[in-house]
């Protein structure tokens, strides 16, 4: 623009500044109430005119400007008292007031500012206007809402109240509605107002959120606004001249076409909604009419409605939410005002506190609670009016947890004016976590503890947990993580190892294997690993192998093999031999009749010393196969009492050598034992044997009795008895308490190997040297009754 005329311009339009605000105001004068004092109003529309005519002669007119245009139609809009009809007053009086009268040049020069600065005035007041009436909607529903919470507790006093307050909440559900009629109808008619001049449709049709066309009674486009060529990734010259509804799908363009036609023949305009590809569009179709009246061609104007359809359903749900909320059968719920004062209850309080619903609302809501719990829920209550943010909190009373949830609830102006509160019992949820966080605490502390190596691994072997370092101590636990466990193995068993983990992740269950494993200082430790298998969501996961150091046992159980190696081999062949010799001895005595009752003696002597070593060799053979796990025993159903009397039987003559009397004491009821005949008979001969040799007066008893599911039998005596810190050792293999008396010290070593082959346990008790000695063992019981 010329610099003399922007100025000439610039130098007129302040002047036009004071009868604009005063057309302004008269306009507002005539539509709305006056929101403020005419002084104020007539200051802001000085100031709003004044803001105008700067936009006016400001060159470039860039989005800076337009932006500042928007906000003077907002506050035009507020102004109004947010009217829609005052959108076209106000775009009259922009326009007459600063172009009526101009001389040409200066009335083109104005032109393009103008027709930008009124549809910037336009958008911002219409926007001020959806918001409000989006607002206002909001509003109502909110009130409505809270009026059908009252009116539904009041049905529950009096069935004739009910009706006639669904009555007047449905008057005033229906007044509301056609109050939005109403709402929606001015908006309307402000829309229209923009038809009123070539430039409000220009302005229009450049809008960039709507999109708007022009188009004959053929459907064919005169003009197009950016946002719809955009939309369909065409430049308005490429659309404008072809048919408006080839660029839509066919059921699209068969409503719309039904929809132009409709206004080319009532001359009357129509709005509708569609939805398509997800995306819902307010459609306006609006006729626009030669100077006879007749229509020569529509303006449609589409705008996207998603967002406010997306939140007319979110506030469908949340209202269905606060009703399904309020009449929750567990959680305590209650309205109140900023007061405190309570407007609304649910069941659940009304229970809770043992009072009708009308005893409770109007009362305080402090009142009905202990004065420490009363003032923590104030400050809460207060904390929340004050902020307009939701709070949450727990607190506990009388032993029971409670989670209180606390949410405002404001008007259109986004003042808190009552709160909705829930109260939440979680004991059960609180003492849950508890033992949760106790349990995992003892299971933590029991695997950390653990005396044996504890890891978990992936189907590659790979270990993801471990408790400790794992064999050895140089070796932290998190060097082990992601490596795999056959690292620590000797190759010659890393397979071993693998087929075993790979059975677990396979048939579930549990699994088996021993193993050696290379310790940090190049030593090799034997362990007996445990598996079992990991699931979560019932998927099988990972493996956990517990490993336990069996180093002492094997090296003991290769000195076991290897001494029964050596006894074997280094007594049984001599002895033999002995045996052989003495037998020659015999017969070459029997034909020498010098000395002959003497050598007879001698060597029978001899013969019956070779047999107990021989005797001696056999049993630590038979502890060592028992050891070995070789022994298969027979499973016969055995009565006790019977298995007693053929072993006290077989014990009479030994014990009546010593002058020892034996006694048996079984009922013959008891229920019978499943196992090996002969095994189980040579315990208890070995038991009585032992009870002989280290007695020398008094009796022998024998008994059995019935122990819950066991039959438990004892050998007593009142021999010579054993001290108390050796009642653990009696069971070693050679152990002797006095060596003096003859024994190998593995009869017991043997009765408890077969004891626990038969699934039974043995023990011994004595109170001490000089009082007696009782061994018992339990088996389990089998059946009721001797068969």
């Amino acid at each position: 623009m010329d610099p003399s005329l922007r100025a000439q311009l610039e130098k007129v339009l302040l002047e036009r500044c004071a009868a604009v605000a005063d057309g302004w105001y008269q306009a507002i004068a005539r539509t709305s109430y006056l929101p403020l004092p005419a002084t104020e109003i007539r200051r802001q529309l000085a100031d709003l005119a004044g803001q105008a005519a700067a936009l006016l002669v400001d060159e470039p007119f860039d989005g800076d400007s337009a932006q500042s245009s928007r906000l003077i139609g907002a506050s035009l809009a507020q102004l109004h008292c947010l009217q829609p009809e005052g959108l076209g007053q106000t775009i009259g009086v922009l326009a007459r007031g600063f172009v009526e009268g101009l001389p040409a040049d200066q009335a083109a020069a104005l032109h393009p500012s103008l027709a930008v600065l009124v549809e910037g005035v336009a958008t911002g007041f219409a926007r001020q206007v959806r918001e409000a009436i989006l607002a206002e909607q909001e509003s109502i529903r909110g009130a409505l809402v809270g009026e059908l919470k009252v009116t539904e507790k009041s049905l529950r006093e009096s069935g004739r109240e009910l009706e006639v307050r669904v009555q007047e909440r449905t008057a005033e559900l229906a007044r509301a509605n056609e109050e939005l009629r109403l709402e929606i109808a001015e908006r309307r008619q402000a829309e229209e107002a923009l038809r009123e001049s070539e430039a409000t449709t220009r302005a229009l049709l450049n809008a960039p959120a709507d999109l708007v066309v022009l188009a004959d009674s053929d459907g064919i486009l005169l003009d197009v606004n950016e946002a719809f060529a955009e939309r369909f990734g065409k430049s308005p010259s490429e659309l404008i001249g072809t048919c408006g509804w080839d660029w839509l799908p066919p059921d699209v363009a068969e409503r719309r076409r039904s929809y132009h036609e409709a206004v080319f023949q009532s001359g009357i305009p129509v709005r509708f909604e569609d939805e398509r590809l997800g995306q819902w569009f307010d459609n306006r179709v609006y006729p626009i009419c030669d100077k006879g009246g007749r229509v020569v061609k529509v303006a449609l104007v589409a705008r996207d409605i998603t967002d406010l359809k997306q939140s007319e359903q979110a506030l469908r749900e949340s209202e269905a939410t606060a009703r399904a909320l309020l009449n929750a059968p567990s959680d305590v719920i209650l309205l109140a005002d900023s007061d405190g004062i309570l407007i609304d209850v649910n069941e659940a309080m009304v229970k809770r506190l043992g009072r009708p619903v009308t005893e409770l609302i109007g009362t305080c809501g402090w009142d009905w609670l202990p004065p420490d719990v009363a003032e923590r829920r104030r400050s809460y209550h207060e904390v929340v009016i004050r902020s307009g943010k939701p709070v949450r909190f727990e607190d506990t009373r009388e032993g029971r947890w409670y989670d209180i949830r606390i949410y405002p609830i404001c008007d259109m102006h986004g003042k808190v004016v009552k709160i909705a509160s829930v109260t939440r019992d979680i004991t059960d949820l609180k003492q849950a976590e508890q033992a949760l966080r106790e349990s995992e605490e003892r299971w933590r502390s029991l695997v950390q503890n653990a005396p044996d190596h504890v890891v978990t691994v992936d189907r590659e072997a790979r270990i993801l947990f471990t408790n400790r370092g794992g064999p050895g101590p140089d070796l932290p636990a998190s060097s082990f993580i992601g490596r795999k466990i056959t690292d620590w193995v000797p190759p010659e068993a890393q397979e071993l190892v693998r087929q075993a983990i790979e059975k677990v992740f396979v048939e579930g269950g549990t699994g088996y294997f021993e193993a050696p494993a290379k310790l940090p200082d190049g030593t090799k430790a034997w362990f007996a690993n445990y598996l079992g298998a990991i699931r979560r969501d019932g998927e099988l996961v990972e493996v956990i192998n517990i490993a336990h150091d069996i180093t002492e046992r094997r090296q003991v159980e290769e000195i076991k093999d290897n001494l029964i190696r050596d006894v074997s081999h280094e007594l049984r062949t001599p002895l033999a031999k002995i045996q052989m010799s003495l037998d020659l001895l015999l017969e070459l005595l029997d034909k020498d009749p010098m000395n002959r009752q003497r050598a007879i003696g001698v060597g029978q002597m001899i013969f019956g010393s070779v047999q107990r070593l021989l005797r001696t060799v056999e049993t630590i053979l038979d502890l060592s196969i028992l050891e070995s796990g070789r022994v298969v025993f027979e499973q016969v159903q055995i009565p006790p009492a019977v298995l007693i009397d053929d072993a006290l039987q077989y014990m009479q003559p030994m014990a009546e050598a010593k002058g020892l009397q034996l006694v048996a004491r079984a009922p013959a009821d008891l229920p019978t034992v499943k196992g090996d005949w002969e095994q189980l008979s040579r315990v208890l001969i070995n038991l009585i044997d032992n009870a002989i040799k280290f007695s020398e007066r008094g009796q022998i008893v024998i008994s059995a009795r019935e122990n819950e599911h066991e039959v438990q039998f004892a050998v007593s005596d009142q021999g010579s008895g054993i001290h108390k810190e050796n009642l653990g050792k009696i069971f070693e293999r050679f152990y002797q308490e006095r060596p003096q008396i003859p024994g190998a010290g593995i009869g017991l070593p043997i009765c408890q190997r077969i004891v626990q082959a038969h699934g039974g346990r043995i023990w011994a008790e004595s109170p001490g040297s000089g009082q007696g000695t009782t061994v018992r063992f339990a088996l389990i019981a089998s059946s009721k009754g001797v068969e």
